[in-house]
């Protein structure tokens, strides 16, 4: 069954599978927890364990600008400082930048994922996680992987999570005549995406100069993905940075988590003030390494 049908049918079950380790099937586990649901009556297939991010880091609200401005300098130091993309993922999950569920399983994907304390903590509860790859066949009497066989029955629920959420396609140019083509131009904001080319395309005349604007991200799929999406985002902000009518149109975007709080609060939250000051000393730096970093994964 997929995932939206599970509120109306999961009280008539005890048993259940869980198959995708992505953000749905991660939210598929936790409401199920949420409901009720032993944990040690859920099996989660995973294909490929996931690099997550901190629903901490980037809450809205004054409380938690230090927070967040907190997360933008470490990205950037960790990107200057990190000798090589494994070094960098060592340096993002001491920073808590990125976190794993299982801390003894290195993940081998990223998807944007994002999880509060508490939701981590539920996910941590499931104590079956099966990694076998992907599921090929389910039978009345067992799953095929790719990678073996586990047993189940017509009396476990099986939730199919496993198809993806945003599908990869290659990046184009947002504008090109009469045609605007959606893609991320922010690292894991799709909506907020959305909304500044809106807003692109009604203030600028010239598609080149709108496409200066908007350079597309696109989504990830594995860890070194998290590098190709800093190095597009730090170029992105520094061509913002050219335009007065975006930096007024971000003070007032309701889906922009920063600018109207930095209009308000640097120079006055000392602590945000200084973890600003160290991203402003690191962004060069590291966008700088980035290049070389990507140079050295890809040999």
């Amino acid at each position: 069954m997929p995932l939206n049908e599970l509120p109306r049918v999961a009280g008539q079950f005890d048993e259940f599978v869980v198959i995708g380790a992505g953000k749905t099937g991660m939210d598929a586990c936790i409401w199920l927890l949420g409901n009720g649901a032993d944990p040690d009556h859920i099996r989660w297939i995973v294909s490929r364990d996931s690099w997550v991010l901190d629903r901490g880091n980037v809450q809205p609200g004054d409380e938690f600008f230090a927070a967040l401005c907190k997360s933008i300098a470490d990205q950037a130091e960790c990107a200057a400082l990190a000798t090589s993309p494994d070094d960098l993922f060592v340096r993002l999950e001491a920073a808590g930048e990125l976190r794993r569920i299982d801390p003894e399983v290195t993940p081998e994907a990223y998807h944007c994922a994002i999880l509060s304390d508490g939701e981590l903590a539920q996910l941590r509860r499931i104590r079956n996680v099966v990694r076998l790859g992907r599921v090929a066949a389910i039978n009345s009497a067992e799953i095929v992987l790719d990678r073996g066989t586990i047993p189940t029955s017509p009396t476990c629920l099986h939730i199919d999570c496993s198809a993806a959420g945003i599908p990869g396609h290659p990046s184009k140019p947002v504008f090109n005549g009469d045609r605007i083509t959606l893609q991320w131009i922010r690292t894991c904001q799709p909506t907020f995406s959305a909304a500044m080319i809106g807003f692109v395309e009604a203030t600028f005349a010239d598609d080149d100069v709108k496409n200066h604007i908007c350079t597309p991200i696109a989504p990830p799929t594995v860890p070194l993905d998290w590098l190709t999406m800093m190095h597009t985002e730090l170029a992105n902000r520094a061509n913002w940075a050219e335009f007065p009518e975006i930096d007024a149109w971000l003070a007032t975007a309701r889906l922009d988590p920063f600018t109207k709080y930095a209009r308000r609060l640097l120079g006055v939250d000392a602590e945000a003030t200084a973890h600003l000051q160290r991203y402003l000393t690191n962004v060069g730096p590291a966008a700088a390494n980035i290049v070389d970093l990507l140079a050295h994964a890809r040999g």
